[in-house]
């Protein structure tokens, strides 16, 4: 096959994939170099252990005792006895010596894609284009069903009530679970979206219209379809269909491939040679951070920012397993096969990822006594296990909770409710009219703010968004949520203000936005032109922690903990960065080009 044909099988998903266990460099042309936990598409078996791959637009081969394979075709199995012959037309491939022929072998799989934006679980830009849309029950029944979910926790009563016109009241100083069940509405993600307008408003009223909860079968595994030939893995291993996918760095001029390597080696040596303190005190760190870290080093250098080895215990997490089921566990593995159905990780229910993820969810449940479980939980811990093995992820999730999302996932949703006060109080200071627009029309920030903030924008964003917002998150904490609400209302400012005149329209946009709004350059670049400072934030929390209706009362202090995360240090000194970085002061600098100044 020529080079183009095996990009372009390479774009189909190959026969599988594998995740690096080490740096391996090159030492021939023919070899290829991947870093610890990068992504390798299998293309074909040539001798022994011996395997061609595809990784970052480069095509060599590699040693199967240097990865660990975690999507594969049959085939692979069956490659030591056999060679792999492909019609150059890329439309099919066969094995010689093998029964499986590729349509076989596809139908045999079980594969759920996205039915709504309510599984936003997308990959990259793709999501500004129309998604192929298959029957199939929803992967995340949005977090409008939180209500139904938390009250089936040990520590909340089965008998809390919802919230209505009636109890709102007399009921928030009991801070019973929030019903957030609006989130279940069902729109497409189609450029040309434009919300129903319902044929008579909804009545108004100061709290959110209660809604009913959506029941929760005790079947839920999601539908499964056929793979269609035409649909194919993107990047960051979602099924997507071939019109929309594109392998982002495959294209890559020789001069972005040489900055793209130069920042990974950058980064490689900030993780190991300076401490996380340190490097969240300097400005020309955090433009590197904002410019996006290399997929190949994401997870170290989240792991570093996060400080999660302050938490890490050796053995704990094995010994969390292993502890006797717990009630909480029934709502978990409920709740598993609805988290990334259009991811290949997570697609199998039998497979190695929802077992990883179930693992890590129970492990926390017992780790965490006082939180145990709640439904958002599982859209955070599946991220992490894309880019880390399951004990890193679980230290990751404890460091993400305790450090950068107190106060969440309680089960009055506490720091939630406050900060959806913070949102509509900045908003008016940011954008008066639009902020009029919503209130006149009565949409809270808590109607759409629980769905952006418990699932840390993975059922807002498109994926490459996503994995901006959280590279920028673990350097500068929660304010970066805040940021990029503020820049989402920017950018969908005039749409809401020319096109959403209801209250139905207005929410149904909110929880539903078409992702050409949400491109990652567009979106971090207002949201860090957004002056915000922490001082605003904070007064704002210890107002609606005092003066707020809705929120007086609620424990604001979790907020202003959350704000500090640049302050933790994990340790350990700086040795210099070969000229590029110096001691100056106290400070580091790199050479990361312009001298702007950030808050």
């Amino acid at each position: 096959m020529s080079l183009s044909e095996l990009k372009a099988f390479a774009e189909r998903g190959g026969l599988g994939a594998c995740v690096s266990k080490a740096d391996v460099l090159a030492t021939s042309s023919e070899e290829l170099m991947y870093l610890q936990g990068e992504r390798i598409i299998v293309l074909k078996h040539i001798e022994d252990d011996i395997y061609m791959g595809y990784c970052e637009g480069v095509i060599g081969s590699f040693n199967a005792e240097n990865v660990h394979f975690v999507e594969l075709d049959p085939r692979v199995l069956e490659s030591l006895d056999a060679d792999l012959d492909f019609t150059t037309d890329n439309s099919q491939y066969r094995n010689s010596s093998s029964s499986y022929g590729t349509d076989h072998y596809l139908h045999q799989q079980h594969l759920t894609f996205r039915d709504s934006l309510q599984s936003y679980s997308s990959g990259s830009d793709l999501h500004s284009q129309q998604h192929y849309r298959a029957t199939g029950k929803p992967s995340f029944e949005s977090i409008g069903s939180l209500h139904h979910q938390l009250q089936q926790q040990s520590h909340i009563s089965s008998s809390s009530p919802s919230y209505s016109e009636d109890n709102f009241g007399s009921d928030i100083k009991q801070y019973d679970p929030y019903d957030t069940s609006a989130f279940n509405i069902d729109y497409s993600d189609e450029e040309s979206y434009k919300p129903s307008p319902r044929s008579t408003p909804l009545p108004k009223s100061p709290t959110p219209p209660p809604l009913s909860s959506t029941t929760i079968s005790d079947d839920n595994s999601p539908k499964s379809t056929s793979l269609d030939k035409d649909m194919i893995v993107d990047e960051y291993g979602f099924v997507v269909n071939k019109s929309q996918a594109r392998l982002s760095r495959s294209n890559m001029s020789a001069k972005s491939m040489r900055e793209y390597r130069e920042n990974e080696l950058k980064w490689l040596s900030i993780v190991s040679k300076l401490d996380a303190g340190t490097v969240k005190k300097d400005a020309k760190f955090k433009k590197l951070v904002r410019n996006g870290i290399p997929a190949s080093v994401r997870s170290r250098v989240w792991q570093f920012l996060a400080g999660s080895n302050d938490y890490r215990k050796s053995n704990m997490f094995n010994e969390l397993v292993q502890k006797p089921k717990i009630k909480i566990y029934d709502v978990i593995e409920r709740d598993i096969a609805r988290c990334y159905p259009d991811h290949t990780q997570f697609m199998d229910q039998h497979g190695q990822g929802q077992k990883d993820l179930s693992c890590l969810l129970r492990a926390y449940a017992q780790y965490n006594t006082q939180l145990e479980y709640c439904q958002g939980m599982g859209r955070l811990a599946g991220l992490m296990l894309m880019h880390m093995t399951v004990e890193d992820s679980f230290w990751l999730l404890v460091a993400t909770i305790d450090r950068y999302m107190n106060g969440y996932f309680t089960p009055t949703l506490s720091q939630l409710r406050i900060d959806a006060y913070i949102i509509g109080q900045l908003l008016r200071d940011h954008n008066p009219k639009l902020a009029q627009h919503l209130e006149s029309n009565d949409v809270l920030p808590i109607m759409y703010i629980a769905q952006w903030f418990l699932t840390a924008f993975t059922m807002t964003l498109p994926w490459e968004s996503v994995l901006r917002v959280w590279d920028a998150f673990y350097f500068e904490g929660i304010k970066v949520f805040y940021r990029v609400s503020l820049a989402i209302m920017e950018l969908c400012k005039d749409y809401l203000l020319n096109s959403c005149p209801t209250n139905s329209e207005l929410l149904a946009f909110l929880l539903h936005i078409p992702h050409k709004y949400l491109e990652p350059t567009a979106l971090l670049d207002t949201a860090f032109r957004i002056n915000l400072s922490k001082t605003d934030i904070k007064r704002y929390a210890r107002k609606a922690g005092t003066e707020d209706a809705t929120t007086s009362g609620l424990p604001f202090e979790d907020g202003i903990k959350n704000l500090q995360v640049s302050g933790h240090s994990i340790g350990g000194g700086f040795k210099g960065f070969g000229g590029k970085l110096t001691k100056k002061g106290s400070n580091m600098n790199i050479k990361v080009g312009g001298g702007d100044s950030f808050e």
